[in-house]
């Protein structure tokens, strides 16, 4: 049927082809309102072509190069290895209310192709799910406040997502394969990673101030770099494969996701908030980098845990801070490692801090007024401990100083009382301020155990304080 000839209409019955090469070609205006599209021969449209009902491919290969569109409460259903091939040229719109505008009938392995644009303009909560495999070689374009589209079946993209402000892209089931270099995603909506497998088979980067990631439930894994300078919610989730993971902006674990024999480089702000929690399984490692933070605001009491297998290891290089009041651990099971070369600050009332298994620290330990750092049986410091809370490393156990010891805080009132639950095995520096005769106006390094004393005693007045040669002051008590 030729362009500008009579419409097609089809709202009942089977149009079938008995044998291949019975090619059915619409290049007019058509309205499939119901009926059946059936057997061999290839069905190909041009034109306009609006599903309004409910009509089925049954095993069948549809090629679109014109437009599509799936309207009202219309639904396509597939059954028996059907095909719609959305050509270069094409474009499918989900313009209507159906939940499901791509639906299966009863058989399995249904294809869709998407080699041109599936543009959603519908504002309704929709869903692709044929029964066999969804894969886009072209565009999927989401327009603005079209809330989610969730893909259920399994599909390869080396094409791209374009994802309006208030829109949703759920990947909800099947396994993925996100086989495209570069950038897949752009626009201001969400990428949604709520069940099934994302297979990154070729490094992935989703861009600063492009869509949101929220992971609910889905297993990222693949050989490709995943890199993530967008924002991030981590609500569940489970990450492994040889590719490395790369933060930069803002992430929020807020569930219980899982590294498992991964390597995850943080540059970006990495918060682990409420309930959140993140375990390390199979010798998976984090290095939160030199520009990066990793904020403890949360209630969990074991914010970093492991699973149940061993050698997983947390490098600090930068900035780990304790804002939260619960007293929480770093448990990355016995075997495992934390080692600090940045900054641990732990603020002032903030509880307990302790670390399990191995630890090193050439870094810094800031630790406030109120607060706990632990680390029972004892451990050497090679760094900076500063600070007016206190270091258990328990009694009987001894904290070995091959650093600097420093009471008192980096600003403000520089002066106070560091305190040692445990003995201390001195050979590096205690730095001491005084600022009065007073006590409180001069640094106290307040040992509970024993103190074996080498290394160097560095004194500096402050505050406009001198000494005189009568003026006493107890440092280590």
């Amino acid at each position: 049927m030729t362009s500008g000839g009579p419409s097609f209409y089809l709202a009942n019955g089977t149009v079938q082809g008995g044998e291949v090469g019975d090619d059915l070609t619409l290049n007019n205006t058509v309205t499939l309102a119901g009926g059946i599209l059936k057997g061999p021969g290839k069905v190909t449209t041009s034109g306009a072509v609006t599903i309004t009902g409910n009509p089925r491919l049954d095993g069948k290969v549809w090629d679109n190069t014109g437009t599509l569109e799936i309207s009202g409460s219309g639904q396509l259903d597939f059954t028996n290895t059907a095909t719609l091939n959305n050509q270069s040229e094409a474009t499918l719109l989900l313009s209507g209310t159906s939940s499901q505008p791509l639906d299966y009938y009863g058989s399995n392995n249904n294809v869709f192709n998407n080699y041109g644009t599936l543009r959603k303009t519908s504002t309704a909560d929709q869903t692709l799910n044929i029964y066999g495999s969804v894969n886009n070689y072209g565009i999927f374009d989401l327009g603005m406040n079209t809330n989610m589209l969730r893909l259920v079946n399994s599909g390869t993209h080396t094409g791209t997502f374009s994802l309006g402000s208030g829109s949703i892209l759920s990947f909800d089931g099947g396994t993925h394969v996100w086989d495209r270099t570069g950038s897949s995603f752009s626009g201001l909506g969400e990428v949604r990673l709520a069940s099934g497998t994302i297979d990154v088979n070729k490094a992935q980067t989703l861009a600063a101030g492009g869509p949101s990631l929220n992971v609910t439930g889905s297993t990222v894994a693949g050989a490709g770099n995943l890199v993530l300078d967008n924002t991030v919610i981590l609500a569940g989730g489970w990450f492994g494969g040889a590719g490395t993971l790369s933060t930069s902006g803002a992430v929020t674990i807020t569930g219980n996701p899982r590294l498992d024999g991964k390597v995850w480089d943080n540059t970006g702000a990495l918060e682990i908030s409420g309930t959140g929690q993140l375990d390390f399984r199979n010798s998976a490692t984090l290095n939160n980098k030199a520009v990066g933070t990793l904020l403890l605001s949360g209630t969990n009491s074991q914010p970093l845990d492991y699973y149940n297998v061993s050698g997983n290891v947390f490098n600090n290089y930068g900035t780990l801070s304790k804002t939260t009041a619960t007293n929480q651990s770093l448990n990355l099971s016995s075997s495992g490692s934390i080692n600090n070369q940045g900054t641990f600050s732990l603020g002032a009332n903030t509880g307990t801090l302790s670390v399990e298994g191995s630890f090193s620290t050439p870094g810094a330990i800031e630790i406030a007024s109120g607060v706990t750092f632990q680390k029972s049986g004892g451990f050497t410091n090679a760094g900076t401990i500063g600070g007016t809370g206190t270091v258990d490393v328990g009694a009987n156990n001894t904290l070995t100083n091959t650093g600097t010891m420093r009471p008192g805080a980096t600003s403000g009132d520089t002066t106070g009382t560091l305190s040692i639950t445990g003995n201390l095995n001195n050979s590096g520096n205690v730095n001491i301020e005084l600022g009065g005769t007073a006590s409180g106006d001069y640094d106290v390094l307040a040992v509970s155990g024993t103190a074996t004393l080498g290394g160097t005693l560095n004194v500096t007045e402050v505050n406009g304080f001198l000494t005189s040669k009568n003026n006493a002051f107890t440092v280590l008590t």
